[in-house]
């Protein structure tokens, strides 16, 4: 039999046929079922980790850190981290955004400040905030 769309009905499978289909189907589910619960059953199992052996990794957050962009800039990374800064997807919007709106109501903004505003990575802020206020001066 064919549907309008083109589609064969399913109907025409004998009873035979018909129940060896939902019979695989059944034992299909149980065996996934089986994995998931011996999987289950295997890891809780097992001793957990104790924190002594597992590393973790304190990362300091570079907000805190006071930086002269006079000697900054002339480092030989500064060029690194305009660069990087410079390829994030974003960097065009916060940019707009620095520039039309956090500048608009507090120009003195320190780069700690604007990197905890637009949650970047203080690097980001940095550059951020050197081509706004250079773009800024050239006006």
């Amino acid at each position: 039999m064919i549907l309008p769309e083109g589609l064969y009905h399913l109907d025409i499978m004998s009873d035979v046929s018909h129940s060896w289909f939902r019979r695989e189907k059944v034992r299909d589910a149980c065996l996934r079922q089986d994995r998931l619960t011996r999987h289950t059953l295997d890891t809780s199992t097992e001793p957990a980790v104790s924190s002594s052996k597992r590393k973790e990794k304190k990362k300091k957050s570079t907000r805190g850190i006071e930086i002269d962009l006079t000697d900054f800039k002339t480092h030989p990374l500064w060029d690194i981290l305009v660069e990087t800064a410079q390829r994030n997807p974003m960097y065009a919007n916060l940019l707009g955004y620095t520039r039309d709106r956090i500048i608009e109501k507090n120009p003195d903004i320190t780069p700690q400040e604007l990197a905890t505003k637009l949650s970047v990575s203080l690097g980001e802020s940095l550059i951020i905030l050197e081509e706004v206020r250079s773009d800024e001066s050239s006006e």
